[in-house]
C-alpha cells in the first residue's frame, strides 16, 4: 500500500511539474538613458505654447547627456546636472532661453518643454525648466507652466513617467 501511495505521489509531483508552462511574460530588463534635447521644429495645438508630440523633431545630438545627469528628485522633479554641464544654460548658452527640449528616455519622447527664464513675463502654459537656476545652482527644476499660480488649464504631467524613474533607479540616481 505504501508504494502504491509513493507511486501516486510521485506522478501527482511529475504532472504538476511538466504541466506548468514558462512564463514568457517576465518583465523586461530596464535599458536605455535619460537625455534632454533642444527641439529643432515642432507644432504647437490651442494656445501657442502646447507642443504637439507628434511633430516633434529633435536635434541629433542631446543638449544634456545621461552621464551629465547626477541624480532625479522625483518629488521635486529636479534634475542635479554636473558642474561642467551647468556651461550649458549660462551666458555662453543663452541659446536654450525660451528654447523649446524633449526629455527621451531610451530615445523615445516622453514629453515636452520650454526652457523659461525668471525674467519674462509671458505665461506659459505648459511645461517649463529654468535654465538660470541650471547655471547657477546646477539644478535643472521642470514645473507646470510659468508662473505655475496662473495656469487654469490642465498640462500632461509625464515628469515620473515610469520609463524614467525605472532607468533612474536602476544606476541610483532616483532621489
Amino acid at each position: 500500500m505504501k508504494t502504491n501511495y509513493l507511486t501516486i505521489c510521485v506522478l501527482l509531483l511529475a504532472l504538476v511539474t511538466f504541466s506548468c508552462s514558462s512564463d514568457n511574460n517576465t518583465a523586461k530588463p530596464v535599458v536605455g538613458e535619460v537625455e534632454i534635447f533642444l527641439i529643432e521644429s515642432f507644432e504647437t495645438v490651442g494656445t501657442p505654447s502646447k507642443i504637439v508630440e507628434s511633430s516633434v523633431v529633435c536635434n541629433e545630438d542631446p543638449l544634456l547627456k545621461y552621464k551629465q545627469i547626477l541624480s532625479y528628485n522625483s518629488l521635486t522633479h529636479v534634475f542635479k546636472i554636473e558642474y561642467e554641464a551647468k556651461s550649458l544654460f549660462g551666458i555662453d548658452g543663452l541659446k536654450v532661453h525660451f528654447a523649446p527640449f524633449a526629455v527621451k528616455a531610451n530615445n523615445e519622447i516622453i514629453y515636452t518643454g520650454y526652457f523659461w527664464p525668471e525674467y519674462s513675463s509671458q505665461i506659459v502654459n505648459w511645461v517649463v525648466a529654468s535654465p538660470i537656476l541650471a547655471e547657477s545652482d546646477g539644478i535643472l527644476k521642470v514645473e507646470l507652466g510659468y508662473p505655475a499660480s496662473v495656469v487654469d488649464e490642465p498640462i500632461p504631467d509625464n515628469r515620473n513617467d515610469s520609463r524614467i524613474i525605472d532607468i533612474f533607479k536602476r544606476d541610483g540616481k532616483l532621489k
